[in-house]
């Protein structure tokens, strides 16, 4: 059987690679000053500041995510995060059919923590070479209940996934710091640094300034989708704390991101209704 293995090298090179625009695998770190004004410009150009110090560079460093092969794989898996399982689930539901749209998605799932485990590798084999597989999911209640698929990739799909084995991708410093902060569904990561030195409090702080401003500027002028990405966003961070441990940063509180986003909107940086943070920080 053959698989990926992701090695990260410090990016060195000239030319860094367009699957990462293509596909859209990270988030990018692409708002313009130009959408801003005030003391929101101010606000942004200093955690832009910030994010781009050699500090963060060194904590972050920009990389390259390359491939290699492997053999021996399993046709049998535990996932344990639950959007693995429920990617099977859909793509049981549609025959094994795996459509170009889902390629962002899984592998932006595999690359939050910024490793993949053998079952992830043995996902991305059966996905990426029509092969059957078997997956369970150890979270409590899907403990025992299988998922039996043989994936069947359009051909867009095997092309961009042979794309990625080749060529890798570039993150930069501030996709590093996505995703460990956020894509890895690991709140405690972020916590680390706001509770840590600080270099490091200034630092989270900043990526989440910058993150609330992303927010804004993806939402446009279109109130809906801009409110839509806030909550999508507010329920992330919220579950995360909800699960966390809470013996390793008594001090905190599970309303520290709310109440920073609420800070915001009452300085007049975003404009989002009390509802979608107020009621959260009551719970």
């Amino acid at each position: 059987m053959v698989t990926t293995r992701i090695v990260f090298n410090l990016l060195n090179m000239k030319k860094s690679t367009l699957l990462l625009m293509s596909i859209g695998i990270f988030v990018c770190f692409k708002v313009s000053q130009a959408q801003f004004y005030g003391e929101t410009l101010k606000v942004y150009q200093e955690a832009k500041r910030v994010l781009e110090s050699d500090f963060a560079k060194q904590k972050f460093p920009p990389k390259i995510a390359k491939l290699t092969a492997e053999d021996d794989l399993p046709d049998t898996i535990t996932v344990d995060d639950v959007r693995l399982f429920n990617f099977g689930k859909v793509i049981r539901s549609k025959e094994g059919k795996v459509e170009k749209k889902y390629v962002p998605i899984i592998l932006k799932v595999i690359n939050a923590d910024s490793d993949i485990s053998t079952e992830e590798k043995a996902l991305l084999d059966a996905i990426k070479n029509s092969k059957p597989l078997t997956i369970y999911s150890s979270k409590a209640g899907n403990e025992g209940y299988p998922v039996n698929v043989t994936f069947r990739p359009e051909a867009q799909t095997k092309e961009l996934l042979e794309s990625f084995y080749q060529n890798g991708v570039s993150i930069n410093s501030y996709q590093h710091m996505h995703l460990h902060f956020v894509d890895a569904r690991k709140i405690n990561n972020w916590l680390e640094y706001y509770h840590g030195s600080e270099q490091q409090k200034e630092l989270a702080i900043a990526f989440m300034h910058i993150k609330f401003l992303e927010i804004k500027v993806s939402g446009g002028t279109d109130y809906k989708r801009f409110t839509r990405l806030f909550k999508n966003f507010i329920h992330g961070i919220e579950s995360s704390f909800s699960r966390r441990d809470r013996h390793i940063y008594p001090e905190s509180n599970r309303n520290i991101v709310l109440n920073m986003i609420k800070e915001f909107d009452e300085s007049g940086h975003i404009a989002l209704p009390d509802f979608m943070y107020m009621e959260r920080m009551k719970k």
